[in-house]
């Protein structure tokens, strides 16, 4: 399998760079130039796990599956909006107003989620949801809430 990975995906070792030399600014362009490229690159920082490194668009592809889906109650004037998996609800009088204060909400919960160092060994698919939320620019993030509905 490492094989295959050397052949596919360019491999760059940091070593013990903290990208003062010239050398380590050509490491610099050699990452740029192949994230442009929407090429996915390895990432080896001494006996760290090498890390992948993809463009934006294409992980938001790779996590299209990963919704969050919010539950809508309407009760007397009052709308809730639920993440059961998440335990984080919006409050409003109308529909938007309850999407934007769940939104808000989201976005604290997920501040919190991913500074926790642990997050990774958190359920993952609740990490791919929440990445794939927080990926999403804020004007299509109402879109990706109600896509399910």
């Amino acid at each position: 399998m490492r094989k295959l990975l050397d052949a596919v995906l360019p491999i760059v070792n940091l070593g013990t760079s903290r990208f003062g030399s010239e050398d380590d600014w050509e490491t610099l362009n050699d990452i740029e130039m192949a994230i442009l490229g929407q090429r996915p690159l390895v990432l080896v920082h001494d006996s760290e796990k090498p890390t992948v490194v993809l463009d934006l668009e294409i992980l938001r592809a790779l996590l299209t599956d990963y919704l969050i889906e919010p539950t809508v109650n309407y009760d007397g004037g009052e709308v809730t909006i639920a993440a059961g998996q998440f335990g984080v609800l919006g409050f409003g009088s109308t529909l938007e107003e309850a999407i934007d204060d769940f939104i808000e909400e989201l976005g604290v919960y997920a501040v919190k989620f991913f500074e926790n160092s642990k997050a990774k060994q958190f359920d993952r698919v609740a990490y791919l949801t929440l990445l794939h939320f927080v990926l999403t620019p804020p004007d299509e993030q109402e879109a990706l809430l109600l896509r399910h509905h």
